[in-house]
């Protein structure tokens, strides 16, 4: 199957697989973005959230300002007291 066959699939569809976290999801769960095949950004709205993120924290981290990367996922995050991110601290309740 070619990728043509793949992209018109996905429209019918209405998913199509993350390119990040690998996941098919719906297209809600993507921005929109007319320059791609499907209409839709390759990351899901999740993956494009922590992306961004990830993008401050290292501009704040060039900047000299206090990040830390949690000893679990890796994941940059602001925070003085705890060496891990809130996502990772809150699966260990």
């Amino acid at each position: 199957m070619n990728q043509i066959d793949e992209v018109t699939i996905w429209i019918e569809r209405q998913s199509k697989p993350c390119s990040n976290c690998k996941e098919v999801k719906s297209f809600s769960e993507f921005h929109k973005n007319k320059a791609c095949r499907t209409g839709r950004h390759s990351y899901c709205r999740k993956c494009r959230g922590i992306q961004g993120s990830q993008s401050q924290l290292n501009k704040a981290a060039e900047n000299g300002e206090d990040v830390r990367e949690c000893e679990e996922c890796e994941l940059l995050f602001r925070s003085k007291n705890y060496n891990k991110c809130r996502n990772c601290r809150g699966k260990n309740v």
